[in-house]
């Protein structure tokens, strides 16, 4: 739902993000292809988990470590503006 075109669409993330709401167990997909090495399926998997980040911030997490990592390694601009917003509206990690 996320591969083909190029960058200058954002593809089916709409769709992508709505389903995942309605079925959370999907989420670690949806996560996964943050690594992705296709730049067309991990932006449009960045605006996906964006958009998901909007209302349903708690389901992304337990991921808050490796999206501040992968935040820090990025160089896809893309990417890094997905990530620069879903970051700030996940809880501070517990020590």
């Amino acid at each position: 739902m996320l591969t083909g075109g190029d960058r200058r669409s954002i593809g089916m993330a709409d769709d992508v993000a709505a389903l995942v709401r309605r079925q959370p167990k999907r989420v670690p997909h949806l996560i996964e292809c943050l690594w992705e090495p296709d730049a067309v399926l991990r932006m449009r998997a960045a605006d996906a988990v964006e958009k998901l980040s909007r209302d349903k911030a708690v389901l992304l997490q337990r991921y808050k470590g490796p999206l501040l990592g992968l935040l820090a390694e990025a160089t896809q601009q893309e990417l890094r503006w997905h990530l620069a917003v879903i970051v700030p509206r996940l809880q501070a990690l517990q020590i």
